[in-house]
């Protein structure tokens, strides 16, 4: 067992958190896992047709991303995970498991961003028409670190990969 934790990068859809997953595990020598590729195709299809999962449709996906974690923290092999993981509820039961517990990341955004993001967007299941209900859910807590995703790459991979050093230190 590693006393590395694995990283969790959230936000609502638009907020990078496949672009930053995938630039801090190059950074870290870490694998990446988007939490995109673990939704169910009834999920995706779901989301496809504008209608906002409910907490019952993410079950199957929240022990997916919960098994990730648990399984990279058996391997000593840390992971960094993209994925909404919005309510607290839904953070909770990904790392109740997990040990050491994963950083949490939520990159922050404007709506107008995300919207923004959204409709520039290509080939992705997630249509702009349901931003507003994820920042309606959005709930945050004390144990995230909170990161303005508006700012320059390099400064969020900076901020990210400062805490999570002095995790590893602590």
């Amino acid at each position: 067992m590693s006393n590395r934790p694995s990283i969790l990068v959230m936000g609502v859809s638009g907020a990078g958190k496949s672009t930053i997953g995938n630039v801090l595990g190059e950074r870290l020598g870490y694998q990446f896992i988007d939490g995109d590729d673990l939704h169910s195709p009834d999920a995706i299809a779901k989301m496809q047709g504008g209608t906002p999962l409910n907490d019952d449709d993410r079950t199957t996906w929240l022990r997916k991303i919960q098994a990730k974690i648990t399984q990279a923290n058996q391997s000593g092999t840390p992971v960094i995970v993209g994925a909404s993981l919005l309510k607290k509820k839904y953070r909770d039961l990904v790392v109740s498991q997990a040990d050491p517990r994963p950083l949490m990341v939520l990159l922050s955004i404007p709506i107008e961003e995300s919207l923004s993001r959204l409709s520039a967007r290509s080939n992705h299941f997630m249509p702009a028409t349901l931003a507003q209900s994820q920042f309606e859910i959005l709930e945050e807590s004390d144990d995230l670190l909170k990161i303005d995703a508006t700012s320059p790459i390099d400064a969020l991979l900076d901020s990210i990969t400062t805490e999570y050093k002095m995790r590893m230190v602590n």
